[in-house]
């Protein structure tokens, strides 16, 4: 596991302290956690999580816009207890001190944006000042201050716009407009509640079934793939909830790309407030089976996932031949390939899942993926997002497309993914070469400034519509263009493939079975190379 580095933090009663890119909070009254993206991930007070995310991927504390959420950005460590982090359409300073948080929430963009803050389900009951004490979650309620309580702690917020729920369950979610190009200031305290208090909530929920000690695992999830930091090295990110217990065990099994059994043994994560998180330095290789126990109010939890990678893994974009739209559904033959839709992780088998367009057929991914798996010697994991018959216009950011692409980059998160891969061109054959190459290239740059991290895309080389019309000088032109300026690697030359590759017979601007196979090694060709290049023979 790696060493914990501690900052200096000058305000008094509080500690921050940095690891693996995330800041950790210790203050008089509370812990908090500000993760990679520069969202706080948790709030507990007496070891009680008010604040926490709601699934892999997400935040306790985040900047919302359309459909997506907006990162800040790596956060900095300041003077006196603070922490910045400033991207593109989003920035933050938060200001820690021992029982209260300070968050100064910036909109850099000209369109409407939220701030959202996401209370544990296990929240028992709101204050309103103007409805005194209510059962959480609150319905709808527009107010600038509200109180909330678990257990014989509490959490006050003001500066909120509204609150509403419930969502996803039981959760409560305090919500903060930002207009355009706006600063909004909200303060968090953290305090224990009076025996008053505790007795109002009590009579609230009176006869209700008291939940027991919960334990929940986030992370990993069956068949995910953790994208590998070199050609051996890599982590798995074991994260979750554990009510009153001090710390879990963690151990991982399996085989690594150099065929050798690795059993990493028993190893302690510590839990703070109810919850845990660590990433743990695992080989290149798979699958791997990891086990989670712990105890906690006299009962013993175990979770056991069996499928976790640690190798390659890609966002896949672009129109209809990056979808499911090919002659024939494929299969994962090699059993190591998996695909996520943004919230699940399974095997890769057609049709792929979170493609915008629904479509149902066939995709080059699962050749891809085995193809790249014996290279590589790693599991394959896929995202893919694109529709079909789309123009390089309605991927413009901003757009359904754009925000559906970025969504499944954002649960990746920073380093969480290798590449995007885009194959799109048909049908942009009619548009100038300047256009579309300053157009994709719009594309490129705003989805590395918005992600708030840099990686690269490979463009195909796409124009392909009949054998009559097998390709447009223009477009291609446009594609390594892109490829001559540094703005996206080479993918591969599809146009190439022709007649019985083609469906229908060879009439048609889909792949055939043979088609996709094809396709998917073309790709594996492509990416196999530069991984050699960037991980060494």
């Amino acid at each position: 596991m790696l060493l914990l580095a501690f900052v200096r933090a000058e305000a008094k009663d509080v500690r921050l302290s940095r690891k693996d890119g995330r800041v950790y909070v210790e203050a008089a009254s509370y812990t908090a956690a500000v993760d990679e993206r520069g969202f706080v991930s948790e709030i507990a007070v007496g070891g009680e999580a008010f604040v926490s995310p709601v699934e892999p991927g997400a935040a306790g504390v985040y900047f919302y816009q359309g459909r997506n959420m907006c990162p800040p950005g790596k956060p900095s460590i300041g003077r006196n207890g603070t922490v910045a982090a400033a991207g593109g359409r989003a920035a933050v300073r938060y200001v820690f001190r021992g029982s209260a948080i300070t968050i100064k929430a910036r909109n850099c963009t000209e369109r409407p944006m939220f701030l959202f803050i996401v209370l544990s389900s296990d929240v028992a009951a709101v204050k309103d000042p103007d409805k005194g004490f209510l059962p959480a979650p609150v319905k709808k309620s527009t107010t600038d201050k509200a109180t909330f309580y678990r257990g014989t702690h509490k959490l006050t917020v003001k500066g909120m716009t509204n609150m509403w729920g419930p969502w996803r369950g039981d959760h409560q979610v305090v919500q903060v407009d930002l207009g355009p190009d706006k600063e909004e200031t909200v303060i968090l305290e953290a305090g224990k509640a009076t025996e008053a208090e505790i007795k109002k909530v009590r009579s609230l929920n009176a006869g209700l079934e008291v939940r027991p000690a919960p334990f929940e695992l986030l992370s990993p999830l069956d068949y995910q793939v953790f994208q590998r930091t070199g050609r051996d090295e890599g982590y798995v990110l074991v994260s979750g909830r554990m009510e009153g217990a001090s710390a879990a065990s963690v151990r991982i099994r399996g085989r690594t790309r150099a065929k050798k059994t690795f059993d990493s043994g028993e190893l302690s994560v510590p839990v703070t407030g109810g919850a845990f998180r660590e990433r743990l330095a695992v080989p290149a290789g798979g699958w791997y089976e990891v086990t989670v126990r712990g105890e906690a109010g006299g009962k013993k939890f175990e979770a056991k996932v069996e499928h976790v990678g640690v190798g390659e893994v890609f966002v896949g974009a672009g129109q209809s031949n990056s979808t499911n739209c090919g002659e024939e559904r494929q299969k994962v033959k090699s059993g190591m390939v998996s695909t996520f839709d943004g919230g699940k992780w399974r095997i890769a088998d057609d049709p792929q899942p979170g493609c915008h367009d629904k479509s149902a057929n066939g995709s080059f991914w699962p050749p891809f993926g085995d193809a790249l798996y014996r290279r590589e010697k790693v599991p394959v994991g896929v995202a893919v997002t694109g529709h079909g018959g789309t123009s390089v216009r309605a991927w413009q950011p901003g757009g359904e497309l754009y925000e559906w692409m970025m969504r499944r980059i954002y649960r990746l998160g920073p380093g969480g993914f290798r590449a995007v891969l885009w194959h799109q061109g048909e049908s942009d054959v009619g548009m100038s070469s300047r256009r579309y190459a300053s157009m994709l290239a719009n594309v490129i740059l705003s989805s590395k400034r918005d992600a708030g991290w840099e990686f690269p895309w490979f463009v195909a080389r796409v124009s392909y519509h009949s054998p009559k019309a097998p390709s447009f000088a223009g477009t291609r032109e446009a594609q390594k263009k892109l490829w001559d300026l540094g703005i996206a690697l080479p993918g591969p030359d599809t146009d190439t493939l022709t007649g019985d590759n083609r469906a229908r017979g060879g009439k048609g601007i889909h792949f055939s079975g043979k088609g996709l196979r094809a396709h998917g090694e073309m790709w594996a060709k492509i990416v196999g190379d530069y991984l050699d290049r960037i991980l060494g023979e």
